[in-house]
């Protein structure tokens, strides 16, 4: 028979292709195959096709026809024009037929026809379920008949219970091809249920008709017998970690239901496979250990080969054959660094992972201390059958240990209680120092270590101090960082610079116990490593001698050591011009990161001031080590600006050795330096004339005193008493010249040291602040230099001193110097005391210098002696604060006992209760806020006992209290002031009462002009005169009074101490007074030092003033009969002269003048010429 596939011959056009091949009779059309159809009633198993030809066929044979399967003709019969064709396998609709060698026929190809191609079905006519396996079905088809080897093929039927395919694989399948009934055997891997499905996957019909796919509903008949658990078994042989269970039946299982992993539940567990070794037997994996006499396994849809169900439920894990446990290895190991020391036990049977991990389950013992476990970090590989116990403990090499099982669960369901011994071991290394850093971000100042070791720290010898070295620093403090492997050092005595100190240590043991080797000379580093640079320099010549001075600023804070090493610097001025440094002073500040060079060796010599400098630093490191960049800084000299002079001049008048000694006002330059009319004209001259002003002649010799304070002059004949000495062409050592001093008289020589004058000096105390004044009157002349210097003098009462800073000192030039106490925070001095007043280090104007301070002691003080005043209607209830009154005094309060509470008491209610206030404010100078508990009221008395600012005291006094003041501030008078020279110009804004001096000289209140022209007193401060109830503002930098112009002044927004606020701007006009002399020329001489020729003029005159006149060259003349000219006006530093640039130099009898006009910067011009007296 033909199943499967089949050969197809091509069908080239419609149902048959004729071919030509033999012709038939003469003039007869030739015959043909009308039908070929498979004739199942003629045979049921399709072998047969009928062929219908066009007309009776002559005798037909076998070889006169094929088909396209391949098919052999086993007979042909015929009747008439009807043949019968047998074949040996199937011919149907899928084939075609041929014939040829017929005679009187075209040969050609028909298709195959059917005669039932109706589609077959079946029935299940019977099924068996054999309790012993080997379930039988019967199967009966109808209609047409199917292909019996299709049918018996396992592969083209579907077995299904509860839509789950059954294996069919080793079933039997045989068919009866007459009766059409097919008996089936299922093999070992299906089974029969009370109820399943067949389908007919793949099954045709002998006509090649496909049967239904569709299943069939069976009914079986049979076993029903519901399967009984034997035993349910841990398997230690299958697997060792208890995660394997044997499930033993009384029975086969069915294969296909029974092995599903989810019919077996545990708590915390899952089935990960299920399977069947033997027909009774289920082996089932787990995740997790399945423990005897702990777990249970809960079984769901368990059933036999024929789907009787077993009963459900939990069952109990048995294990009768549990395996022995020990300790296989125990280790206690210690590692580097605080924590990660941990215990690893090692078993041969493993335990069940959350009891292993329990730390109950477990007792440890570490050098005779049992520790608790809840604090321990426990984990157990399972795979591995080895528990670890993280400590949070640090254990010590060679300690002994154990650990003790306590009834630990193991997965065969016994407990373990097992106990070991050991000895602590791991770590071997000692500690060793990786880094030592200069922690520069920690500290700046660069006193602070950190020292990082290569692994963590014990601490207990780190606060030793002994262990640490750092050169000759002191180690201050030594801790263990959060990091326990870094220390942190802190030092006395300097900053740990790297390259100059290095690092020892010794002492430290790690948490193992290893202690490290005795470290020294570790290399400090730091984490600065940015090279320093000069941020800026400065060069300054003040007055005086050895004292010029460059500072240089540094970027980064330098080793002192370095930077005052005089051989690291390299100065030059004017450029070009090196200077020895050899005994330069070279201090370096840490703080401000300055260095000040000066010059105090007068082989340094001096600075001019102008010139430029250049300053070169090298070698020198900061304190990180790091080397100074290299360069260098130049800049200009500043230098100070007060014009010398020539202060005395004496003599011994021997007339062996004729000599002068003439003193200046400060060290002098070019003093030695004698003019001489033919060789150096530019020089310094001093002229000795006699009593009526005749020329007597020059010296011939100089010799310098007090390192140009003064000079010593020889002369060639004798000085008379009666003489007097012309002074012209010095400087000072900054470059300043001194104008020419004509005629000083010669004294006579003294050699006394110079002191006070016995009862000579005076204090007066003034009523008011920024008043007090101090009157030193010495018994002798004396020398300017340092007079006016507040560290040359002292006071003293009751052994407190009196702070000099920012007084005002002012010399006479002769004996007597005047002190003024005029800062913001000047002493007041006390009426009551006697002071102390001493003065050194200066010295006469001979030169005789001070050897001892000189002193006077019990100085009383004079001047104001009057009690402070608070007067009727000067305690106000106060508006602003609640419960607090206003209390103005005559005069300016002392401040500590103004605002004591218990010097005031106020007397309120009746009977009288004296209350003192919580609080006593001083709000301005003679102002008082008292504050109370109880509400303020007017008609009540104030009591009170204070001193004012000299310490007269007021005796207790009454006062009424007076309604609050309601009235804002009047202005009463306005006025300006003119100070001669530039700036210092101010005005004054008289008030009617106390007003807050915070509003009082604020600047934005006031709008001043002077005439028409507005000047500003913004910015430029002022002070508050509570005694005249005055606001006095100095005029802004620039602007200047007009004397000649009145001044307006409008006042805005002044609040008085009660809050009453000017409120609308208030306009009142005065005079402007204070300078009103037109200058005039002091002095001139021919500046031959800085033009040879003589065409310069330095002219001083009494006063700054307006350059619009002076500065205009056709405003001065020469006179005499000379065609000179004035070129040319030169401004000077010195804003009190002027330069005169000449045409030629002057002749004899020529005289300089200016024409009428000059003017000070206050508008006071002079109505006449005024005469130039130029000194040649």
């Amino acid at each position: 028979m033909i199943s499967g596939k089949h050969n197809y011959w091509p069908i080239l056009c419609g149902l048959t292709l004729w071919i030509s091949g033999c012709s038939s009779g003469a003039g007869e059309a030739p015959g043909q195959v009308s039908s070929a159809v498979q004739d199942l009633t003629l045979d049921p198993d399709g072998r047969t096709t009928t062929i219908i030809f066009s007309r009776a066929p002559g005798p037909l044979l076998a070889a006169n026809f094929s088909a396209s399967g391949g098919q052999t003709v086993l007979s042909v019969s015929s009747t008439g024009n009807t043949a019968a064709v047998v074949w040996d396998q199937r011919v149907s609709p899928l084939h075609q037929v041929s014939i040829s060698g017929i005679g009187g026929f075209t040969g050609g190809i028909s298709s195959v026809g059917t005669s039932d191609n109706s589609v077959p079905s079946f029935t299940i006519s019977a099924a068996n379920m054999q309790a012993s396996g080997g379930d039988t079905l019967e199967v009966t088809f109808s209609g047409p008949r199917v292909v019996e080897v299709d049918a018996e093929d396992p592969a083209n039927w579907s077995l299904s219970i509860s839509s789950t395919q059954l294996d069919l694989a080793g079933s039997t399948f045989a068919l009866d091809p007459v009766t059409q009934v097919m008996d089936i055997t299922l093999g070992a891997s299906a089974s029969l249920h009370a109820n399943f499905n067949l389908a007919a996957d793949a099954l045709t019909s002998v006509a090649d008709v496909s049967l239904s796919t569709s299943p069939v509903v069976g009914s079986a008949s049979g076993d029903s017998a519901a399967p009984l658990l034997d035993s349910v078994v841990q398997n230690l042989g299958d697997d060792e970690f208890g995660r394997t269970v044997d499930f033993t039946f009384d029975e086969a299982m069915d294969s296909t239901f029974s092995v599903l992993a989810s019919n077996f539940q545990a708590p915390s567990n899952t089935a990960t496979s299920a399977s069947q070794p033997s027909a009774g037997l289920l082996r089932v994996t787990f995740v997790n250990p399945v423990i005897p006499g702990v777990d249970q396994v809960t079984l769901s849809n368990m059933m036999d080969t024929h789907g009787n169900l077993a009963a459900s439920g939990a069952q109990i894990v048995t294990q009768p054959a549990p395996a022995s446990n020990a300790f296989s290895t125990l280790n206690a190991v210690t590692v580097s660094n605080l924590l990660g020391d941990h215990i690893l036990a090692d078993f041969d049977q493993a335990f069940d992972p959350s009891s292993a991990e329990n730390a109950a389950s477990w007792t440890l013992v570490v050098d005779g201390i049992a520790r608790v476990l809840l604090d321990q970090a426990l984990s157990y590989d399972f795979a591995a059958k080895s528990l670890r116990i993280n400590l949070d403990f640090d254990m010590l090499n060679d300690d002994l240990f154990s650990l003790t099982g306590n009834s630990v669960l193991e997965v065969d369901g016994e407990l373990f209680s097992g106990v070991t011994n050991g000895i602590v071991a791991g770590d071997i290394l000692a500690p060793t120092i990786l880094e030592v850093l200069q922690n520069r971000v920690q500290d700046p100042s660069g006193q602070t270590l950190d020292i990082t070791f290569s692994e963590d720290l014990d601490g207990a010898a780190v606060g030793v101090l002994g262990n640490w070295t750092v050169g000759s620093l002191t180690v201050s403090t030594a801790t263990l960082l959060g990091t326990p492997r870094i220390v942190r050092l802190t030092l006395t005595g300097g900053p740990a610079v790297p390259g100059l100190f290095n690092l020892g240590a010794s002492g430290q043991t790690d948490l193992a116990g290893n202690t490290m080797a005795i470290a020294a000379g570790e290399v400090i580093t730091s984490t600065d490593n940015t090279a320093p640079g000069l941020s800026a320099s400065s060069s300054s010549a003040p007055a005086g001698a050895n004292n010029d001075s460059v500072l240089v600023h540094f970027n980064e804070d330098m080793v002192g050591s370095g930077v005052e090493t005089s051989s690291y610097w390299s100065l030059e001025s004017p450029l070009g011009t090196p200077i020895d440094l050899t005994g330069a002073s070279i201090v370096y500040n840490d703080v401000t990161r300055r260095a000040t060079l000066t010059l105090s060796n007068p082989a340094n010599g001096f600075f001019k001031g102008g010139d430029d400098y250049s300053v070169t630093l090298t070698t020198m490191t900061d304190i990180s080590g790091n080397a100074l960049a290299a360069g260098s800084a130049t800049g200009t000299v500043t230098g100070e600006e007060v014009r010398p002079y020539a202060h005395g001049a004496l003599s011994d008048f021997d007339p062996v050795v004729p000599t002068a000694t003439v003193y200046f006002s400060e060290h002098m330059d070019l003093l030695d330096d004698l003019y001489d009319a033919a060789s150096n004209t530019d020089g310094a001259r001093y002229m000795v004339r006699d009593n009526t002003g005749s020329l007597r002649g020059l010296p011939t010799s100089a010799t310098v005193l007090d390192d140009g304070l003064g000079v010593q002059l020889g002369f060639g004949f004798v000085l008379n008493s009666g003489d007097t000495i012309d002074v012209m062409g010095a400087t000072d050592l900054v470059g300043n010249f001194a104008f020419p001093a004509l005629a000083l008289p010669l004294g006579a020589k003294d050699l006394l040291e110079p002191g006070l004058a016995p009862l000579g000096s005076s204090l007066v105390a003034v009523s008011g602040v920024r008043n007090d004044t101090v009157q030193v009157v010495f018994d002798r002349g004396m020398n300017p230099w340092g007079i006016e210097d507040p560290a040359h003098y002292g006071l003293t009462t009751g052994g407190n001193p009196v702070d000099f800073s920012g007084a005002t000192i002012v010399f006479d030039g002769v004996d007597t110097v005047d002190i003024t106490f005029e800062s913001p925070n000047s002493p007041s001095l006390q009426s009551s005391s006697l002071y102390d007043l001493q003065v050194d280090g200066l010295s006469s104007s001979q030169g005789v210098a001070m050897t001892v301070p000189s002193l006077e002691a019990g100085i009383a003080v004079s001047g104001d002696i009057t009690a402070p005043l608070i007067g009727a209607g000067n305690v106000l209830v106060d508006p602003a604060v609640s419960n607090s009154m206003l209390v103005f005094a005559d005069e300016p309060l002392d401040p500590t006992t103004a605002e004591d509470t218990t010097r005031w008491n106020w007397a309120h209610d009746s009977p009288p209760v004296a209350e003192f206030p919580t609080q006593a404010t001083l709000i301005s100078p003679s102002v008082l806020r008292l504050t109370f508990v109880s509400t303020v009221i007017g008609g009540q008395t104030l009591n009170y006992q204070i001193l004012d600012l000299a310490g007269n005291q007021a005796m207790v006094n009454f006062d009424t209290v007076l309604a609050a003041d309601q009235a804002h501030p009047i202005l009463v008078s306005a006025r300006g002031t003119a100070v001669a020279g530039s700036g210092g110009d101010y005005i004054t804004v008289v008030f009617n009462e106390p007003v807050d001096p915070w509003t009082a000289l604020d600047a934005v209140n006031y709008t001043v002009t002077n005439g028409t022209n507005p000047v500003s007193v913004s910015g430029a401060g002022g002070w508050y005169n509570s005694l005249g109830l005055s606001a006095n503002l100095f005029l802004t930098p620039g602007d200047e009074f007009d004397t000649n112009q009145a001044v307006t002044i409008t006042v805005l927004n002044v609040s008085d101490h009660s809050g009453n606020v000017i409120p609308v701007p208030f306009s009142l006009g005065g005079t402007v007074g204070g300078d009103n002399t037109p200058p005039t020329a002091l002095t001139a001489f021919t500046n031959y030092r800085i033009d040879p020729t003589g065409l310069l003029v330095d002219v001083l005159f009494s006063e700054a003033l307006a350059p619009g006149f002076v500065g205009n060259q056709f405003n001065w003349q020469v006179t005499g009969g000379s065609s000179h000219v004035v070129l040319g006006l030169l401004p000077q530093v010195d804003e009190n002269v002027w330069r005169v640039v000449l045409s030629g130099p002057l002749g004899n009898g020529e005289e300089l003048s200016i024409l009428p006009g000059l003017a000070d910067l206050a508008g006071n011009a002079a109505l006449l010429a005024t005469p130039v007296d130029v000194t040649e």
